[in-house]
């Protein structure tokens, strides 16, 4: 950011996801899979790059992400 913050996001894909909380069920983990907590997460529907920055941009553009122009945590 401009005054040099930093903020963090974890990009998953929904099919990764499922993939995780399958693993939980079989590990007992969040409930034996009934749940995934992730700070900051946003899931795209498929992978790659440009999927992600197009999440960040209408975050971003829609003053959903820290550090947006009207972010009412500022």
């Amino acid at each position: 950011m401009a005054d040099g913050q930093r903020f963090s996001v974890t990009f998953l894909t929904i099919d990764e996801v499922s993939g995780i909380l399958r693993r939980y069920m079989v590990t007992g983990e969040s409930a034996a899979g009934s749940y995934l907590r992730i700070e900051d997460l946003i899931v795209t529907r498929r992978p790659g790059i440009s999927f992600m920055v197009t999440a960040l941009n209408d975050l971003i553009r829609n003053n959903e992400y820290p550090g947006s122009p009207v972010d009412p945590e500022q």
